[in-house]
């Protein structure tokens, strides 16, 4: 009888284990994952020579994305392969509201909104993507870090994508 309750004890010891600890890179909702195509741009870096409304007519409807738990795949409307990355790991980042004023202007009221962003990985590599939540929508992100010791984060552009 006691070696049953050392049994039991160890078998719930490592079920806390195995489900209670996690290396915090797996995306908690997998909602995320689907097919999608570029819908929206909602931000453009003030020193791109381009347009909110520009990027949205080029891209809408022009550019599809796989996302799911392991990839990143990015083809056009043809369906020719644009970029696509395997082995990903999505990165929980908080959401910094205090960003750098040269390279987020713009950005305070749009991540006022959203609840989560995940950086993309693959390896110890950023894939230069992040993934962005607001309620029921999702936004995927052109990013980089830059500045002294790359230490700034910095969005190219930022747009909303509409599952297919």
């Amino acid at each position: 009888m006691k070696s049953r309750k050392i049994y039991i004890v160890i078998l719930f010891l490592v079920m806390f284990i195995i489900t209670g600890c996690s290396n915090g890179t797996e995306v908690e909702n997998d909602d995320i994952f689907g097919s999608y195509a570029y819908y929206e741009c909602i931000y453009l870096a003030n020193w791109s020579s381009s347009t909110i409304d520009n990027q949205t007519g080029l891209h809408k409807n022009k550019y599809f994305y796989e996302i799911t738990s392991d990839k990143l795949s990015i083809h056009d409307e043809e369906n020719n392969l644009i970029e696509s990355f395997e082995n990903i790991e999505y990165i929980s980042v908080e959401i910094d509201k205090d960003l750098d004023g040269v390279f987020s202007f713009g950005l305070e009221d749009i991540f006022d909104s959203m609840l989560k962003r995940y950086d993309i990985y693959v390896g110890d590599n950023r894939i230069g993507y992040s993934i962005f939540i607001e309620n029921d929508k999702i936004y995927l992100a052109d990013t980089t870090y830059t500045g002294p010791g790359r230490n700034i984060f910095a969005i190219w552009s930022l747009f909303e994508l509409k599952i297919q």
